[in-house]
């Protein structure tokens, strides 16, 4: 399987290890998925605890450290988890950090990394802006977990294209990922 950053001129996401809330021990998970799961029932802390709960009935270790797209839906929640366990999170975000997002960094003790590496604005043949912005960023997400031999965890409504992209991506850049597929 070739994923979208092989085909399209996809900038490295990289940083340092003094940049990294984490260390190269922890693990690492990117918690992605649709939009419409903050649409279900309970607010964003008790999705949370409904995705930890799910993490505990499969027997998945809890993260270490946790990366978002920075999005709403999935990627709230999974900000929501991190602020729950108190580990790290990297946010790979479009357009940079959402007012959700920027507000639970500002509550958060662990530290948190926020990068816009993506915009929505610019040239439509580049794939680093419109359409090809999440894309972008969903394959960025998908490199950086696997340069730290992490995990991905999708939230997934069995629909989202989004979705289906990222552990697309997950694939091919040899994150183990499991899939949850929820009921509203």
């Amino acid at each position: 399987m070739v994923c979208y950053c092989e085909r399209a001129d996809v900038p490295d996401v990289s940083y340092s290890a003094e940049q990294l809330p984490f260390s190269s021990d922890d693990d690492i998970w990117v918690i992605f998925g649709s939009r419409s799961f903050t649409a279900t029932d309970g607010s964003t802390r008790e999705q949370a605890k409904r995705v930890l709960n799910e993490f505990d009935d499969r027997d998945l270790e809890h993260p270490d450290a946790i990366v978002s797209g920075g999005a709403d839906g999935a990627d709230a929640v999974a900000e929501a988890v991190a602020l729950h366990l108190g580990v790290p999170m990297v946010v790979l975000a479009v357009n940079g950090p959402s007012d959700g997002t920027a507000f639970r960094r500002d509550l958060a003790d662990a530290p948190w990394v926020v990068d816009t590496v993506t915009s929505y604005d610019g040239e439509q043949d580049d794939p680093t802006s419109g359409k090809g912005a999440y894309l972008t960023r969903n394959c960025m997400m998908a490199e950086f977990v696997g340069q730290h031999d992490g995990y991905g965890f999708a939230i997934w409504d069995g629909d989202s294209n989004g979705t289906a992209h990222m552990i697309d991506s997950c694939r091919s850049h040899g994150v183990e990922t499991v899939t949850w597929e929820f009921s509203s």
